[in-house]
Parts: structure tokens; sequence; C-alpha cells
């Protein structure tokens, strides 16, 4: 973890105990954040990012935003100037891994469908870690907000599509927080990572995003949630009642086969 307003910190016991006003306190944050979500992830078999990852605290100044780029390998957290310090609110720090985690699986472009994807699949990791579906309420309180995203929000697709990957990602990731709930959070944690595995690269829509969910599904339990998958999917407007599956029989015992040569 790289400071940009001073000397990184240094002990000689390396021991690091810092108050939330000292400036080092920050890089020790986000290694322990760092630490906690790649442990996560490793703890599901994933060990593509099993090497140490640049973060920088402080970046730039007084910017309000934090980011991981897949050209650097890095992510960066500003702190703030109508937001707060980004590096101490947990969940941002796992919002930005879970798009790190995604890019070594799976490359999708980042816009409409698939940009939200991405984005909705990074809050529902950074709430589901946390154990908690409400995201930023630390970043934005000095702006008088009680939340960034909440999970819970009563989105349905594809009216409340607006075209903005972080607004409409919000409904993929209001989705994932509903298979949570249907179906615990470490069944449906492994799903969602497995899925990206079956992921189409050329564009995903959300109902791509499902049925790599429902791919995943029947590698790993054969098919036993999917009735639980497709209520949840139709119910936020994502599959119609109608709909069967686009991916089903030779298709998804193909995808099987090519995760079981190209797993983790």
């Amino acid at each position: 973890v790289k400071n940009e307003d001073t000397a990184n910190a240094v002990s000689p016991d390396n021991v690091h105990l810092y108050d939330p006003a000292d400036t080092h306190f920050d890089e020790v944050n986000i290694y322990f954040y760092i630490t906690s979500i790649h442990d996560f992830f490793r703890r599901m078999g994933f060990d593509k990012l099993d090497w140490p990852m640049k973060a920088i605290v402080h970046y730039r100044t007084n910017w309000d935003n934090a980011a991981y780029s897949p050209q650097t390998k890095s992510m960066m957290f500003g702190d703030g100037s109508k937001l707060n310090d980004l590096a101490k609110e947990e969940a941002v720090c796992f919002h930005e891994y879970a798009h790190a985690h995604l890019q070594e699986i799976v490359q999708i472009p980042y816009s409409k469908e698939s940009g939200a994807i991405n984005e909705g699949q990074a809050d529902y990791f950074a709430c589901s870690l946390s154990n908690d579906p409400i995201m930023g309420e630390y970043a934005v309180a000095k702006m008088g907000k009680p939340w960034m995203r909440n999970l819970t929000d009563q989105l349905h697709y594809p009216e409340d599509i607006q075209g903005e990957v972080h607004a409409d990602g919000r409904i993929w990731g209001c989705a994932l927080w509903d298979l949570r709930l249907a179906l615990g959070a470490s069944v449906s944690d492994l799903l969602i990572h497995k899925s990206f595995f079956f992921l189409k690269t050329t564009n995903p829509k959300f109902l791509d995003g499902m049925n790599a969910i429902l791919a995943a599904d029947d590698a790993l339990n054969g098919g036993v949630n999917k009735p639980a998958i497709l209520a949840v999917f139709q119910k936020r407007g994502i599959a119609k009642a109608a709909d069967a599956p686009v991916l089903h029989g030779e298709e998804l015992r193909a995808l099987a086969a090519f995760d079981r040569l190209h797993r983790d």
C-alpha cells in the first residue's frame, strides 16, 4: 500500500496502530480489507489473484472516487472532497477488488448491460462479504445521503434501465441479493463466482448472466436450485415466466465439461 500524502508508515517491530485521523491509518485499513476479500475468494478455490496487489491511498487531491485499473492491476482510493475518505469504508474496497476478481476470469465490455453486470456483481460481493445490503453509508455521509447503493431497492427490468452502468448495475446487484436471500450466502456466493466461467464474453445481457448462474448450478449442484433461481430473476423482470433458459441440455453439459477442464 502506497500513501500519496506522505512516506509510508515504518515500524521497527512491524506493529502498526494508528488513530483514524492519522494518514497511516488508511494504509493499514486497505491492507486489511484487501487481505480479507482475497481470502474470501480463496476459500472458494480462486487463486488467480495470489500475488501482491498495489493499492494507493490518498490518491490525487480531494479525489471523489475509488477504482481498480486492469491496465496496472492496482487499486486507488481518493480521500474525497464531497465524499468522505474512501479508504475508510470496507465495502468500497471490496467493490473494487471484485472488479479485479471478475477481470481475471472473464473480460466483458464495460457498457450497457454487460457493464451493469460488472458493477452489480461488485456491489453484490461487497455487500455479501460485509453481510449488509447497503453500501457507501460512510462515503456519502457528509453529503447528507443515507447510502450510495442499496441492494434491497425495488428495481425492475427493463423499465428501470437508465443507460448508465452504475445505475443499471443496481438492478443486477438487487437480483443477486435476492438470490442470496433465497439460497443463503455460501450457496449464492459460490454460484455467482462460478457463473463467471460460463458467462459469454460478447456483450452479455442480464439474461445471459442468469443463464451463466443456471449453468454453474447445473455443474455444481445438478441444477437443484433452478426453480429458485428462475423465480428470483422472473420477479425482477429479467426472465419472463414463459421463458425457458437460453442455455440448456447439451449446451449446459458442454459448459460443465469446459469448466472441469479449466477450473481454478
